[in-house]
């Protein structure tokens, strides 16, 4: 029985039309034994042009040991989709084993297309389309219903460019197209004449480029941006055919972007209008406020991106005077528990009632009082709130408490050495354990609640 001398695996791109091949793939074909792992659009389209393709199903170790058995030249394996590496694998650790090294078949990879850039947008409309029709949510959408999101989407990846990580950059710019892919969905689906698609959406995209940028596509020649943003301009004119040169300028942006906006859109047209009086009496600061992104934009300043950047700051001041305050509050807890004469958390939390309190000198159960009694403070016999106890049920509220507090509730039934609380302490502590319960105390990041999309 013969052996092939060659095997060779063809890759080729699920994202190009089937049989879309170079020539040198094609050629390949036409002179080899051709085999792959599933019926694809691919073998489908090779059977078409005149080549058997036969399909070997099973694991990677069968279909290796079955292509070393073919009696052909040269035998072709169709790659799918993921590539196969599994039979590459399987192909490489045989022919390392093989016990004449001078026959053995020579394994070679060939690449008949290639995903050029952009394909993987193939994938979106793939995806997207899958979504639409098999999620009850994303079913259910509508361009009115999309529109917070995709204005969420914009500020998110405002946040990631100010943030500096690229990884966080790309994941925001995804969630961006995935918007525009949604709402090109939802619109081909529309039985108006003016229904669109995502191949209408791309389509007028580069033709406004290509119409915009003259200086590029056609004969014009510019001296620098400045004539291109003049050009461009001119261009929209002529385009929109807008009575007013702040036509067209979206009036639910930001106010400080709004105002830079109207007031560059004047200017460029040359038009000179000064800001009316307004009669409210918030009319003289945003009056104020207008001229202030006037002298910012003569500056050379963004007012809104200086303002966002304030904000920020501020954020972070915020962040770090609470941080500041925590800190304060956790040393004094501890001067307040060293005062107090506590011995070390461990003991205080392991040991018993009665071994707290011989640890600090006195009798058994002189300081403990049962549930809703009350204890002897030995200050002329005088009733007093008792301690607060962690009980069994009530542990777990005591365990949180001590997490993300640093407050330990039945520390407090330790004794001071020499002689017992006095009342007052032990109110103070009944107390501090009643706030505890009821504040409402911050959760660690791994449980805080999340957004159904992210």
């Amino acid at each position: 029985m013969g052996r092939p001398a060659r095997i060779v695996l063809l890759h080729t791109s699920p994202r190009l039309p089937a049989g879309l091949l170079t020539a040198r793939a094609w050629r390949l074909l036409s002179d080899a034994t051709v085999y792959a792992g599933a019926e694809t659009p691919q073998a489908a389209a090779i059977r078409a042009a005149g080549t058997d393709v036969t399909v070997l199903a099973g694991p990677a170790s069968a279909q290796a040991d079955a292509l070393l058995a073919v009696d052909a030249d040269t035998v072709v394996w169709l790659a799918g989709p993921d590539g196969d590496a599994p039979l590459g694998q399987a192909l490489a650790e045989r022919l390392v084993a093989h016990p004449e090294p001078d026959q053995r078949p020579v394994l070679e990879a060939e690449y008949g297309s290639f995903d050029p850039p952009g394909a993987r947008l193939l994938d979106v409309v793939a995806v997207m389309d899958r979504l639409r029709t098999s999620c009850p949510w994303d079913r259910e959408q509508t361009h009115a219903s999309l529109a917070p999101y995709l204005l969420e989407e914009a500020y998110e990846t405002i946040d990631a460019i100010d943030s500096g990580e690229r990884a966080h950059l790309r994941e925001e710019l995804g969630d961006v197209l995935f918007q525009v892919a949604f709402h090109s969905r939802v619109a081909a689906e529309s039985t108006a004449a003016d229904r669109f698609d995502v191949d209408d959406v791309a389509g007028e995209l580069v033709e406004k480029l290509v119409r915009r940028h003259p200086h590029v596509f056609a004969d014009v020649t510019v001296s620098g941006a400045d004539e291109v943003v003049a050009n461009w301009d001119e261009i929209k004119r002529a385009e929109k055919s807008r009575d007013s040169s702040v036509d067209g300028v979206p009036l639910a942006q930001p106010a400080l972007q709004l105002a830079a906006k109207l007031q560059s859109r004047a200017e460029r047209a040359g038009v000179e209008a000064a800001l009316p009086p307004a009669a409210d009496p918030d009319g003289e600061l945003g009056r104020q406020l207008f001229e202030l992104v006037r002298r910012s934009r003569a500056d050379g300043l963004d007012a809104e991106a200086a303002l966002r950047r304030a904000a920020l700051r501020y954020a972070a001041a915020v962040r770090d005077a609470e941080a500041a305050g925590r800190d304060a509050e956790a040393a004094g807890r501890d001067a307040e528990a060293a005062g107090r004469g506590e011995s070390a958390p461990a003991a205080a939390e392991t040991a018993g009632p009665g071994e707290r309190a011989a640890a600090a000198g006195e009798p058994a159960g002189t300081t403990d009082a049962g549930p809703g009694g009350t204890t002897d403070s030995g200050s002329g016999g005088r009733d007093t709130p008792p301690d607060p106890v962690c009980r069994p049920g009530h542990g777990i509220t005591c365990d949180l408490l001590g997490r993300y507090t640093g407050y330990q509730p039945h520390r407090n039934r330790t004794a001071r050495a020499g002689g017992e609380r006095s009342g007052n302490q032990m109110g103070a502590a009944a107390m501090r354990h009643r706030r505890a319960l009821r504040t409402s105390v911050a959760r660690p990041a791994h449980l805080a609640p999340r957004r159904r999309h992210d």
